[in-house]
């Protein structure tokens, strides 16, 4: 019963919240025209699911596999990620076009990777699960806490995702009336984005290719709820910067920066910087009329 509850109150919530993508330009670039202070070199079109390749396996028992980590790239180190959710209305898809591999020691969460099994059972670290800003167990002394799996009664996403005894995994698919989610409470350490504005989702392993759409319910700023429907697909993308510079010789206004004479001719391609004289000397003499022969005249 508690479950259903806090999966209508959640689909309630997402109901009444906001799409946000927003990017600006910036140039980092202090002899630019547009230089901002505040720049980091370019923009992501955050939010959106940055996916990092982890390790591709040339041995063993993972040969021929690779592991990826999909993360919530936020706008904000403010930012917070509570859940990642389907419905029928707002499917999600977690999807490979293989399997996801599955270790007998891992688990659908990261709650189940145990960095004192490592030693002995490397292959562990490369399991595939589902998480909120975890790569392992949380740790209650620095405010983490595991995120909670609710499936749908008529759809298991999480015996689908990992069967157990290290059987491979199949999809994720979250699109029944009730609908499924991954979460934890505001507040919780994990949630908020790590140095680089971003907060891990999941960790998956397999030979095939990845696809599908997340549903990431977040808090932007620490402020109103919002929700970012987001696709592998259309993974994040870096935008360079864009700086503009002045023409050579002029400043940003289109003004010369040397104009001795000004006479709007930039000094270093000026032909003359001064005044050309009666017969046609720059800075010459001869400032009266001349004759036919081209000779000053002077009175």
């Amino acid at each position: 019963m508690m479950k259903h509850l806090i999966l209508s109150a959640f689909t309630m919530l997402v109901a009444c919240c906001s799409f946000s993508n927003v990017a600006a330009q910036n140039c980092s670039d202090p002899n630019a025209c547009n230089y901002n202070p505040a720049s980091d070199g370019g923009v992501l079109n955050a939010p959106c699911l940055l996916i990092e390749t982890v390790a591709v396996h040339e041995t063993g028992d993972l040969d021929g596999l690779t592991t990826y980590r999909v993360y919530f790239q936020a706008e904000s180190s403010t930012d917070f990620v509570t859940s990642v959710f389907g419905n029928e209305a707002t499917p999600l898809t977690l999807t490979t076009t293989t399997d996801f591999y599955q270790n007998a020691l891992g688990g659908a969460s990261a709650q189940a990777q145990n960095p004192l099994l490592f030693g002995n059972f490397p292959e562990l670290i490369y399991d595939s699960y589902v998480t909120i800003g975890l790569s392992e167990t949380a740790s209650a002394v620095d405010g983490e806490s595991n995120p909670t799996l609710v499936p749908s009664p008529s759809q298991d996403w999480i015996a689908a995702f990992d069967p157990g005894s290290g059987a491979a995994g199949t999809d994720i698919i979250i699109n029944d009336l009730v609908g499924g989610i991954w979460y934890i409470f505001n507040g919780d350490a994990n949630g908020f984005p790590d140095e680089n504005n971003r907060v891990l989702l999941a960790q998956l392993t397999t030979d095939g290719v990845l696809g599908g759409t997340l549903n990431v319910q977040y808090f932007p700023n620490g402020g109103e709820a919002a929700t970012a429907t987001l696709s592998l697909e259309n993974a994040c993308q870096f935008t360079p910067e864009d700086c503009t510079y002045p023409e050579l010789y002029e400043d940003c206004l289109g003004d010369c920066l040397n104009d001795a004479d000004e006479d709007q001719v930039c000094d270093e391609v000026d032909d003359c910087v001064g005044t050309v004289d009666a017969i046609g000397e720059c800075n010459g003499s001869c400032a009266e009329d001349v004759n036919e022969n081209g000779i000053c005249v002077i009175d």
